[in-house]
């Protein structure tokens, strides 16, 4: 037997191809790990400011409901994880408008760009994460989360070459 840490990547990814629930499990963590990573981004945004559904294989939204507000949000998104330059470049023309009957529109476009930008490439990363190892391989996208998976989630599980079957070490206290 052998312990996941002490395995290779290409190993680790083996066992993973051959082992439908360690499939899903691998699929899970990089759900919640992307999920986590979209928190902090909405979490530059104040409640009143934006209305929005957002999941993976689903009918997402993300819409103005205060211009102002959703304005701080972006700006404090630009802040600590940096726009793209286009959005960039709207949100200037944004802080422009500030205050004249085009304010609004912008503001709506510029909500349409970010959620593109920011939060549709993570559904759509996670999405084809699922695809992926649904189909029944770890492939490209999720390749990059194996090692971080084999390293938290599965580091102290043993493998059995022999029944190929993988096991969760108990401890037993005297």
């Amino acid at each position: 037997m052998k312990k996941f840490s002490d395995m290779e990547i290409d190993e680790v990814i083996n066992v993973i191809n051959d082992s439908k629930r360690l499939r899903n499990m691998l699929r899970k963590y990089i759900a919640e790990s992307e999920s986590v990573w979209m928190g902090e981004l909405l979490r530059c945004f104040d409640q009143r400011a934006v209305d929005y559904s957002i999941g993976f294989f689903d009918n997402n939204y993300f819409t103005v409901k205060d211009s102002d507000l959703f304005l701080d949000g972006v700006r404090k998104t630009n802040k600590y994880y940096l726009l793209n330059p286009k959005t960039e470049k709207l949100l200037k023309r944004c802080e422009k408008l500030q205050g004249t009957n085009l304010f609004d529109y912008w503001c709506n476009q510029l909500a349409e760009m970010y959620y593109k930008d920011k939060l549709k490439s993570i559904v759509d990363y996670v999405e084809d994460v699922y695809i992926e190892l649904y189909e029944g391989s770890v492939g490209e996208k999720s390749r990059e989360y194996v090692e971080c998976f084999a390293d938290n989630i599965i580091g102290d599980y043993l493998w059995d070459e022999k029944s190929k079957t993988f096991y969760k070490p108990y401890r037993v206290s005297a």
